[in-house]
């Protein structure tokens, strides 16, 4: 049997995914959730893609918030491809991490379904790549441990806070419904709700029209390509006929050569004939007029036809 692959137990994650030489052990009950490839690295500023992120991680923390309490998420940045955009997500039991996982995968994000598992990953501290931390890891994309990027302060103290709050004003909402604090909770709830319907509805938007044009780009591809094949075969059919006519042509030019070929044969035949028929009667012609011969071939014949 194969030796379990360390690195899949220590990440939840391995370069080699299933054609890795090692066991990946999956687990069936867990703590922590992976969601794969969630975060796309922006380009710009250092500042501009800070302040990004802190959108990006807020969003995501309150989401996943609203489903169930969140004990620590960490966001990984590696360039690589089974690392770069992974979000770890860990929560206080693995029936809320399950419930989370089931919730997310019916989920889109930024007009792409979601992809998450229950993960091995126990400690995101063991996992991390200090040396990275330290801007210190030359291993750069080969490097198998978390490039973790991390939010400003500010907002991860806010996040934590606001969920404790949200946790006691839930309390609140059970044994005092109009509590001034619990209204204004389910106002920032519907508020957050609407928004998350209006961004559903614009990525449901986004992908019908990528769809859309990409229908569209197809069919416009397979009309070009009927009508190239119609073009090719009306200039074949072109070629076919004036083939055609030009046999018909040499054919008919072959035939009145032969023709006249055996015309002046026959002509030549009728001249010597003629020739011959013109000596002979000139012949005829050229006899005495008196017509002695003639009288004596008449006595001969008469003188052998006696005898």
């Amino acid at each position: 049997m194969a030796d379990v692959c360390t690195f899949y137990s220590k990440i939840g994650a391995c370069r080699h995914g299933d054609k890795c030489s090692r066991r990946h052990i999956h687990p069936r009950r867990s703590d922590t959730i992976l969601i794969f490839n969630l975060y796309r690295n922006p380009k710009g500023s250092s500042q501009q893609i800070q302040q990004r992120f802190d959108q990006f991680y807020q969003d995501v923390f309150v989401y996943i918030a609203r489903i169930g309490e969140i004990d620590a998420m960490v966001v990984c940045e590696n360039d690589n491809d089974h690392l770069n955009g992974n979000v770890y997500v860990k929560f206080m039991n693995d029936t809320v991490a399950e419930t989370v996982m089931n919730a997310l995968n019916e989920e889109w994000y930024d007009a792409l379904p979601i992809h998450c598992e229950l993960s091995p990953v126990e400690s995101f501290q063991d996992a991390n790549c200090r040396a990275y931390d330290a801007g210190a890891c030359s291993r750069g994309g080969h490097c198998n441990f978390m490039h973790i990027r991390r939010p400003t302060p500010e907002v991860k103290s806010v996040l934590h806070q606001a969920q404790d709050k949200w946790k006691v004003e839930k309390a609140l909402e059970k044994v005092a419904p109009d509590d001034p604090l619990v209204v204004a909770m389910r106002e920032r709830v519907k508020a957050y709700e609407e928004r998350e319907a209006r961004r559903k509805e614009s990525e449901k938007k986004v992908t019908q029209e990528s769809e859309k044009r990409v229908t569209e780009e197809s069919e416009k591809r397979v009309t070009e390509e009927n009508e190239k094949k119609r073009v090719t075969e009306e200039n074949e059919k072109v070629k076919r006929v004036k083939s055609e006519e030009s046999e018909k042509v040499s054919k008919i030019q072959e035939t009145k050569i032969e023709s006249n070929g055996h015309g002046e044969d026959k002509s030549t035949d009728n001249s010597k004939i003629t020739k011959n028929e013109v000596g002979t009667n000139s012949q005829s012609t050229s006899a005495p007029a008196d017509g002695s011969s003639i009288t004596t071939t008449s006595a001969v014949e008469k003188l052998f036809s006696r005898r």
